[in-house]
């Protein structure tokens, strides 16, 4: 899994990424309220992390070629995030903190489709049952979604509330087990031979379900529930023979009670949103 060298196929997806950075960079700069649209972030690639399994993951819609990596897998799922799970969110981020209207979006919209069309055309990539109208119907949906998402969070509804938060460490969660999984020191699957497709299909649900616990004993201010609860699950699933770790257990319980935290101070972010309308 070491990086190629001597190939451009990763070059579109780095000079996006910088595009994209930049348009963040400048969210932030021009936003006071920096936090909100940390949140706002969060949320959006949390969306975004959901359609990606569903469509990309399960359905198998279709595949990225981007050459970072040697891996296969690993190098589809980098593709995948980069596209849908990164830029597409930075990009909503922007719309949403500036309120651009339709017309905004829609050009938005259209630059994604030909983003795609090229991505095709350099056999980045390829698509198995998608259409790349899916993408120029979708992307304005989620677009809007997301704008519509952050008015009910600023009134501080319940369950939009809520969910931002499962969202937001479903992200930071998903990232972790990412990095420990691309280094080897952790795989789901089930038997002796875990598949790295096993693998993607099973750590996002694990990830959602750590991270739910995490929430709801946040809402409770109950550290000791979210802990017995994600090490209930950690331990359940090593006696199933579906989680192999190699890293030693008191740091993966470090990062939970951390986590504990960071869930405490996201929702403290959170109800701060809709006492501000910077």
């Amino acid at each position: 899994m070491l990086v190629r060298k001597k190939t451009l196929k990763g070059l579109p997806f780095i000079f996006l990424l910088v595009i994209h950075i930049s348009l963040l960079t400048y969210t932030f700069y021009k936003k006071e309220n920096r936090k909100k649209v940390l949140i706002m972030l969060l949320n959006n690639i949390g969306f975004a992390y959901f359609f990606e399994y569903i469509i990309f993951t399960i359905f198998n819609s279709y595949s990225y070629q981007p050459r970072i990596v040697k891996n296969k897998s690993f190098d589809n799922t980098i593709g995948a995030i980069m596209s849908q799970a990164v830029f597409v969110p930075m990009t909503a981020v922007f719309i949403t903190s500036f309120q651009l209207g339709w017309k905004v979006k829609m050009i938005f919209s259209l630059y994604f489709f030909l983003i795609e069309r090229l991505f095709i055309k350099l056999s980045i990539f390829k698509t198995n049952w998608w259409r790349s109208l899916y993408t120029a119907t979708l992307i304005p949906i989620y677009f809007a979604i997301c704008t519509f998402w952050q008015k009910k969070l600023n009134r501080q509804e319940p369950v939009v509330l809520f969910t931002t938060l499962v969202n937001s460490l479903i992200v930071i969660n998903a990232n972790i087990i990412y990095l420990l999984a691309f280094f080897r020191k952790i795989k789901f699957g089930k038997g002796h031979v875990r598949s790295w497709n096993e693998h993607f299909v099973i750590s996002p649900l694990y990830t959602f379900c750590i991270s739910l616990l995490t929430v709801i004993a946040v809402r409770k201010n109950s550290f000791k529930t979210q802990l017995m609860g994600v090490l209930g699950i950690h331990y359940l699933l090593g006696k199933l023979n579906i989680i192999k770790t190699s890293f030693p257990f008191v740091l993966w319980t470090t990062s939970q009670i951390l986590m504990f935290y960071i869930g405490v101070f996201f929702k403290k972010i959170a109800y701060e949103i809709g006492n501000s309308k910077k």
